[in-house]
């Protein structure tokens, strides 16, 4: 069930599908692209389809001071 048509919730254990491959954690305001090293340790509380959209919904990119 998609959030809205730029994110979806995550699966079991935090991961997301290929059409939504961002992972962005609420708690850190971070979110993980596949580039990420810290994408497959990370679990996402929610995926969005593209970094544009996760820096959109005011995430921001691991090693980025916030805003």
């Amino acid at each position: 069930m998609a959030i809205d048509d730029e994110s979806v919730p995550p699966a079991e254990g935090g991961t997301c599908p290929p059409s939504h491959p961002v992972k962005a954690v609420n708690r850190s305001g971070i979110y993980h692209s596949t580039e990420s090293r810290w994408y497959e340790r990370s679990k996402a509380d929610i995926c969005f389809r593209d970094v544009e959209a996760a820096e959109a919904a005011g995430f921001r990119a691991p090693g980025t001071t916030p805003k």
